[in-house]
């Protein structure tokens, strides 16, 4: 008749968990263990096998009892879903710098032990990953449907960056960092990035320039910048007051324009550059250069045919009195050639800054910071109602009085 056991098996196991969370796998002996459990090998092996089995089985207890898996639950509740999921990571960041020994996340310190050589347990705790990104790729995917999250997010790619963020954090608490220290080393990281993909697409540090100057120069007020579609193309129309009145629009608006600029502007040294780079349309009149003119209604052409949006200020001019010119009829072309919605837009609040034709602005250029300024959107135009009268008015009735 076999000798009953002497010890809590549950206990024991707690207690192997954590002698291979503090030390890893490798680094663990059977004597360590042995020590740890207090039990002698015999009985090791007949309740729990050998150390790998052993191993195993102090990861399933990890999951369930202290680790991402005991916290998935959460994820589960009722409630608003990013709600939820700033819960599952607070929990997590407070289980990750509660311990006392800094330990970090032992499915983390496992894969990143045993991946190079003993990939069968490595491939196993790695499901457990797993489990916690397809437990917030759901829970982001709910989030999207009752429209807490935008529909041009990735709900995949988001739980995977979220998965590797929470891991990559404990790791950094194991290695000692401070919660301060961690967003430092956050920051600097997220700065890296922006700059390689600023080095790739020169496009997108030119519209961060753009916004950070006009956000620091003007105290920008926006209006109707929900008619602006997420995707698909438009034509944008608004007054024009000043100098700066596309780099205003430009800050305003989540999406790049392509802007239609004079041709002698455009090619003004230095400048030509950040044009280039923010693939503006050079545009002339016919009598000056009708090729250029065709070109550019080609370009124009073409860059809705691809979904993007097109930016022009139809009077062809900046406002001498600040009151709205006729607009031309160089929309109307524009139109026919690509029967587009159209966004009319009104700018009120330029034509006492310095980048406008308002005379005597330069003895006003101590005022230049902080102005009020205003951007109104209204509704977007069918193409075939959206006639240069129409328009002009349109956008008239958006400026009102200001100017």
């Amino acid at each position: 008749m076999p000798r009953p056991k002497e010890f809590n098996p549950d206990q024991v196991l707690e207690k192997a968990m954590h002698i291979f969370w503090h030390k890893g796998y490798e680094a663990t002996s059977m004597e360590d263990l042995l020590k740890a459990m207090d039990i002698n090998r015999g009985s090791l092996y007949a309740t729990f096998g050998d150390k790998r089995e052993l191993f195993l089985k102090a990861m399933d207890l990890y999951w369930s009892g202290g680790g991402i898996g005991s916290r998935l639950s959460i994820l589960n509740q009722p409630g608003p879903a990013l709600s939820l999921i700033r819960q599952f990571i607070d929990r997590m960041l407070e289980f990750g710098l509660s311990d006392p020994l800094r330990r970090g996340c032992m499915i983390t310190n496992t894969v990143m032990e045993l991946a190079p050589h003993e990939k069968d347990i490595a491939r196993k705790v790695a499901g457990r990953l797993q489990m916690a990104e397809e437990a917030l790729f759901k829970l982001l995917t709910r989030a999207q449907q009752e429209g807490e999250l935008g529909s041009e997010k990735d709900p995949r790619a988001l739980a995977r960056v979220l998965v590797t963020m929470m891991q990559g954090t404990i790791v950094m608490i194991k290695a000692g960092f401070s919660v301060v220290e961690i967003l430092l080393a956050a920051a600097a990281m997220n700065a890296i990035v922006a700059v390689y993909i600023y080095t790739l697409v020169p496009e997108f540090l030119a519209r961060f320039l753009v916004w950070m100057l006009i956000h620091t120069v003007y105290r920008l007020r926006k209006s109707g910048l929900e008619q602006v579609p997420e995707e698909g193309p438009a034509v944008l129309v608004c007054n024009h007051v000043s100098y700066v009145d596309a780099l205003v629009i430009t800050a305003a608006c989540r999406r790049p324009i392509r802007w239609v600029m004079d041709h002698r502007i455009f090619r003004i040294p230095v400048l030509s550059f950040f044009f280039r780079t923010v693939r503006a349309i050079p545009i002339a009149p016919a009598r000056e250069d009708a090729d250029a003119l065709q070109s550019a209604y080609d370009a124009i052409a073409k860059a809705l045919a691809d979904g993007e949006l097109v930016g022009l200020f139809p009077e062809g001019r900046l406002t001498r009195d600040g009151e709205m010119g006729p607009f031309r009829p160089g929309i109307a072309q524009i139109l026919a050639r690509s029967p587009v919605p159209v966004l009319p837009m009104a700018l009120s609040g330029l034509w006492h800054s310095l980048f406008s034709r308002q005379p005597g602005r330069l003895r006003r250029a101590g005022h230049l910071l902080y102005r009020k300024v205003a951007l109104a959107i209204g509704a977007p135009v069918a193409p075939e109602s959206a006639t240069p009268e129409k328009l002009h008015a349109a956008v008239l009735q958006l400026r009102g009085e200001s100017r």
